[in-house]
């Protein structure tokens, strides 16, 4: 895979990730290596079983249910 092509891929991730309330999710720089940072301007993320989460009662996990409903419309 082409390091462009990643780039992209990260960037996808980060948009899937904000519009499901990880609104402070970006991708970072480090010595030469990209980083994928997830996080929420309201509670702290966890990471339970590989998916990440918000913590219960979250205002921006509202977000990610309302869009979740405007997908199966």
């Amino acid at each position: 895979m082409t390091h462009k092509k990643r780039i992209e891929q990260f960037e996808d991730a980060i948009k899937r990730y904000h519009a499901n309330g990880f609104n402070k999710s970006a991708l970072q720089r480090v010595n030469a290596r990209w980083y994928m940072r997830v996080g929420c301007s309201q509670c702290e993320v966890v990471i339970i079983m590989g998916k990440v989460c918000h913590e219960t009662g979250c205002p921006n996990s509202a977000q990610r249910r309302h869009h979740a409903d405007n997908e199966n419309d």
